[in-house]
């Protein structure tokens, strides 16, 4: 991402109406009538390909920029991965951002995960001589050991090159100096807001949309179907309680989805689980507040979104003790947690929940409140000030007409 913080125009409130958005458009259409140049680049949202994913930087540039920063986004606008597509793809985006600055520079250059943004910013902090903020959220410092070598070394180059790193939680900052070799206090933490207010749901009118039967607990699951995730963990756990009332509601899909559904029927409770398939992301407010609990049993988590959305909702949250989430939730407090892929103390933990409504109940009513502090309006005005704090006493104003 690049931003500018200019004076050209008075800063408008956050209650005032951000400039037209370029997402998911073309550069000339995107930015055909925006009110302050910028530039920003990120490697998932828009994808084509995969449209939930990432997709709360949409709002997160939508806000910043009614918070007073000039914000504009660069993001691949095809679904090509690796290889000469993948090059094409970035290659791409270098030429926009070239065409965009043409005729001046930006203040500061952002950008959301280390590889390829990271990378590409890392390049043009060398032609800009601008400072560089880059924010890892997980993607190639987590799995970082499995990349290939080139890969790795990228991302070493793009951590090292940036003037500020933010990580999304406390583990993944441990994992960033551990990579990169930074200085502790080159790297801080982040963690992204969510829209309180388009999560929460009536609980009866959401119940009703999927038709669920209001008398049993549901317990629900949102994310991608892929071993990382962990559903399988969660099936096996809930074939232990068989005896007991509940109902299953699993929102996502992916390459594990056939199997996940195969291993229910093995188990025998096919007929208590309903796959609702991939979900729009504004609707998983709904899965959320129809959930009485929500399960997180990922095996990896760099920060784990979910947990403070379904907060947010009012479930009871059971998280996997790892990454992000052991920081989200406060085990017997918040939430429940239990150690990464142990089937038996998922199966603890639910069943104490499915005993005691009235657990359930005061863990969610903790939940929602502690969920205040992901506010995205919050966060926002928190980013807006790592931002403000790179930009350069003085230097080239960006200038000429939006590209």
């Amino acid at each position: 991402m690049f931003w500018r913080m200019g004076a050209r125009s008075p800063r408008p409130s956050l209650a005032s109406p951000s400039p037209a958005s370029p997402f998911g458009k073309d550069d000339d259409e995107a930015n055909a009538g925006a009110q302050s140049p910028g530039v920003a680049n990120h490697q998932l949202f828009p994808h084509p390909g995969k449209p939930h994913l990432a997709w709360y930087l949409k709002d997160q540039a939508e806000l910043l920029r009614a918070a007073g920063l000039d914000v504009r986004v660069f993001s691949p606008m095809d679904s090509r991965s690796g290889g000469l597509r993948g090059l094409a793809k970035y290659g791409k985006i270098l030429l926009r951002m070239g065409r965009a600055m043409s005729d001046g520079r930006p203040d500061v250059v952002s950008a959301h995960w280390a590889f390829p943004s990271g990378f590409l910013a890392s390049l043009l902090k060398q032609l800009l001589r601008r400072p560089v903020v880059l924010w890892s959220h997980g993607a190639y410092v987590s799995d970082y050991d499995e990349r290939p070598y080139l890969l790795r070394r990228a991302v070493v180059a793009a951590l090292r090159s940036a003037n500020r790193v933010m990580a999304v939680s406390q583990e993944h900052r441990r994992r960033i100096l551990a990579i990169s070799g930074l200085k502790p206090e080159a790297v801080g933490v982040f963690t992204p807001g969510i829209d309180l207010g388009k999560l929460r749901r009536d609980k009866e009118e959401s119940r009703a949309r999927y038709s669920l039967d209001p008398s049993t607990p549901w317990i629900g699951f949102v994310g991608d179907l892929i071993p990382r995730k962990g559903v399988d963990i969660l099936l096996e756990a809930l074939a232990s309680l068989s005896s007991l009332d509940w109902q299953l509601l699993i929102a996502g899909s992916g390459p594990s989805e056939a199997s996940l559904k195969r291993r229910a029927t093995s188990h025998g409770f096919d007929n208590r689980t309903l796959f609702l398939g991939m979900i729009p992301p504004e609707e998983a407010g709904m899965v959320f507040s129809a959930s009485d609990i929500v399960a997180v049993p990922s095996r990896a988590e760099p920060f784990g979104l979910v947990a403070p959305e379904a907060m947010a909702c009012g479930a009871a949250v059971v998280v996997s003790d790892v990454g992000g989430l052991s920081e989200i939730i406060q085990d017997g407090e918040n939430g429940l947690r239990f150690p990464a892929g142990d089937a038996p103390a998922l199966a603890r933990c639910i069943e104490r929940l499915l005993c005691d409504p009235e657990l359930r109940k005061t863990l969610g009513r903790i939940a929602r409140l502690d969920a205040l502090g992901y506010d995205r309006v919050l966060h926002t005005e928190w980013m807006r000030q790592e931002l403000l704090a790179l930009v350069p006493v003085a230097g080239p104003q960006w200038s000429g007409e939006d590209v």
